[in-house]
This record gives structure tokens, sequence and C-alpha cells, in this order.
């Protein structure tokens, strides 16, 4: 889409289109981040299982890191939807379909606000409510 899509106002394609350009940048490291920091969470996670003793720090690191997943996911796919403009309002449309599931994962009760609030809590020495872990 952005290599040869038009624009009917004349502007050029839209891969050549600065803003364009900084959006998919961002987008890119915004999902790179979040990939990276669920990943290292969840080694740990693994580690700590194969010993027979997971702690509730590194419980909170993956729910931290699995809600942050969801969200920057969600905006990754807010930010597409946004660049590509009516193309992604159509039902028929993958990205729009792509935004709303997204947007289902981040509204979840096990990766909503309340998770980031726990994980403060928690990051900040103390207690987290009953349930988090």
């Amino acid at each position: 889409m952005a290599g040869s899509r038009a624009s009917i106002t004349g502007a050029p394609v839209m891969a050549q289109r600065g803003y364009v350009q900084l959006e998919i940048a961002k987008a890119e490291s915004m999902l790179r981040s979040a990939r990276s920091f669920f990943y290292e969470a969840t080694e740990e996670l693994w580690k700590q299982a194969l010993t027979g003793e997971v702690n509730l720090s590194t419980t909170m690191q993956v729910r931290l890191a699995a809600t942050n997943a969801a969200r920057q996911g969600a905006e990754v796919c807010r930010i597409s939807s946004g660049l590509a403009g009516t193309e992604a309002l159509y039902t028929s449309s993958n990205l729009a379909r792509a935004m709303c599931d997204s947007f289902v994962v981040a509204q979840h009760a096990a990766l909503n606000e309340g998770t980031l609030q726990s994980a403060g809590l928690a990051l900040l020495g103390t207690a987290i409510q009953p349930g988090f872990p």
C-alpha cells in the first residue's frame, strides 16, 4: 500500500511522504521494544519455572511485559490504520480486522490499566492486590 498507493490529491506515494516514514519508524521501534521486553521477561520466568521456584517479582514482570505488548500492539495498529486512511475502515480490510483485534486484547481484564497499577505498586515495594500474580 505504501509503495503503490497514489493520492487522489496528487501527493507522492505514501512511502515518499515524510510523516509516513516517521510514523512507520516509530511504530516499528514500539513493536520491537515491546517484543524484546516480553521475550526477556518470559525467558526469566521459564528459567525459574525449570527450577520449580518462580518468584513474585518475575511474575509481575511478565504481566507488565504482556500488558505493554498488548498496548503497544494496539497503538501500532492505530498508527497503521491512521496512515491507511479510509482504506482501514472497510469491514473487508485486513487492517480494520487487525485494529479491532488489537483493541480487544489490550482491553482484556488481564492486560488492562489494573495490571499496570498493580505492577506500579510492586515496583514501589507495596503489596500487590490479590489475584495479580
